[in-house]
């Protein structure tokens, strides 16, 4: 069965209009309109607000912040940001930005990290109207397009990357790779298209390295035949002669030197924040990576328990049974999305770009002390709800007769119904991060909440630990300090301690 073609042949053009929600500007579905451009970018930005509204006002967190915003890395010249920045990674935009930021804000704000958090969250609504652009030029519908963006701008898992000052780099990699992504569709008949695409490749790699998972991507787009090509209205390039795929590697090799390079200055810069992978080999961290991926996915669609830190159980055999678990789990996923979903050629190019985006954030590249975080899956946000949508799209189809109407079957299978289901769920992304957002007024409050989440990771219990020694020796330093009150918080401390010894990550 071709990829292009919807799952039930039966269909009409009318039926799939109909189990797309909407066709296109002048189609009237139900009593709803199509979104207009203003209105679509109005919803995205004001959903965006949910993530950096708790912590709007918060200074500093106490972890990683004062490090990037050190005065001896902010001092520097533009020369230099570029030359000796004394960072772990190479982000030197991400280092003007705040140098920005501190210009613009540190006169007139208590503290220049309100400023700061504001600029996060204008950075990720662009980066979420660039997404809802490139899902326009891959064929979906503008309210399709605006569901996949507004997931996106409204997601919980995307509160570490806007509330962390830190994590800016993570919301500039996604939007200058965003536009990267969208001048590589959009010029794609243009003389201008690798000049245009390498500039803000560029941008997005010297913002955060993790942008290298984009590099694949751009491969990906010529093998499925371009933004036609995904939206099924021309054939896939798999089966082209050596010829095409010559000139397609000769496309491509401007963005491959970039990445070369990427990763040759990071290698320099970066050695010391690499550890070993988890499990002592590469293979090891390929078989921990499954649960990381399946977890990764879990959270994404029910993000009720995030947490700042994770603990993660290397797997470091075959004969863990979580390699079968684990294993099965993601390849039956990936399988019945693709299999059930509206068009299979876009989920499956959905799949890859979400798994792309993953893989510099692998343990199996390069592992750091923090094997499971939020903000790894930032940049793949949108392709795995793309995958989400097409396979709701799939089982709508799956359920309409060959006229286009619904049977009768308990299913959200009329578009009214199909609205309201995706406008209640983003209604309960929203509160999450609303709520999530609010931790990050203090890192305290964050590893209090880790620590309750994850118990068996040891971070945790050692930095609220070291918070409760702080609070002791301020009060020691206090006239007539009750002396109850500070053997109290030092034993709290000794607690703490003790359990962040018994954990093994």
């Amino acid at each position: 069965m071709p990829a292009e073609r919807t799952i039930n042949p039966a269909l009409s053009a009318r039926s799939e209009a109909q189990s797309a929600g909407l066709t296109n500007n002048k189609t009237r579905s139900g009593f709803f309109w199509p979104p207009s451009n203003i209105l679509a970018i109005s919803i995205i930005c004001i959903l965006g607000v949910s993530l950096w509204f708790g912590c709007r006002n918060a200074d500093f967190i106490k972890f990683d912040d004062l490090i990037h915003v050190d005065p001896r890395v902010l001092d520097l010249s533009f020369h230099d940001v570029f030359l000796k920045a004394p960072l772990q990674t190479y982000f030197p935009v991400t280092t003007l930005s705040y140098q920005f930021d501190r210009a613009a804000f540190s006169g007139w704000l208590p503290t220049w990290a309100m400023g700061a958090r504001f600029m996060n969250y204008i950075y990720h609504s662009a980066a979420a109207l660039l997404l809802w652009c490139i899902m326009l030029e891959l064929g979906l519908t503008r309210l399709q397009s605006l569901f996949v963006a507004a997931v996106f701008a409204a997601h919980p898992m995307g509160c570490e990357s806007v509330c962390w000052i830190s994590e800016r780099k993570n919301i500039l990699a996604a939007l200058f790779g965003f536009a990267a992504l969208l001048a590589w569709l959009k010029l794609e008949h243009s003389n201008w298209r690798i000049a245009a695409t390498s500039c803000l490749y560029t941008l997005a790699l010297m913002s955060k390295p993790s942008a290298l998972g984009l590099l694949p991507v751009f491969v990906l787009i010529e093998l499925f035949g371009g933004r036609n090509g995904l939206a099924g209205r021309a054939p896939m390039n798999w089966t082209q002669r050596p010829s095409w795929w010559l000139y397609t590697l000769l496309r491509i090799a401007a963005l491959a030197a970039l990445s070369a390079g990427s990763i040759l200055m990071n290698l320099h810069t970066a050695t010391q924040s690499l550890i070993k992978p988890p499990g002592g080999s590469a293979f090891t961290a390929l078989l921990t990576d499954l649960e990381i991926f399946v977890r990764y996915i879990g959270n994404l669609l029910a993000p009720f328990s995030l947490s700042f830190i994770y603990f993660v159980e290397p797997i470091c055999s075959l004969s863990d049974p979580r390699v079968y678990e684990y294993g099965f789990a993601l390849m039956i996923i990936i399988a019945a999305t693709v299999w059930i979903a509206s068009n299979r050629r876009r989920a499956a190019f959905g799949w890859l770009l979400f798994l792309s985006t993953l893989g510099p954030n692998s343990n199996f590249l390069a592992a750091i002390a923090f094997l499971m975080q939020d903000r790894f899956v930032y940049l793949g946000t949108g392709s795995f709800f793309l995958v989400v949508l097409e396979t709701f799209l799939g089982i709508r189809a799956r359920f309409l007769d060959a006229h286009g109407k619904p049977f009768s079957f308990p299913l959200p299978c009329s578009s009214r119904l199909s609205m309201s289901v995706g406008v209640v769920y983003i209604c309960v992304l929203v509160i999450l991060s609303s709520m999530r957002g609010m931790l990050w007024n203090d890192a305290l409050a964050l590893f209090h909440d880790a620590e309750i989440k994850q118990p068996q990771s040891g971070f945790p219990h050692f930095y609220v630990g070291e918070s409760y020694a702080t609070a002791g020796k301020k009060l020691l330093k206090i006239p007539g300090a009750d002396k109850r009150e500070i053997a109290a918080v030092y034993a709290m401390w000794q607690v703490e301690w003790h359990k962040s010894l018994e954990c093994t990550i």
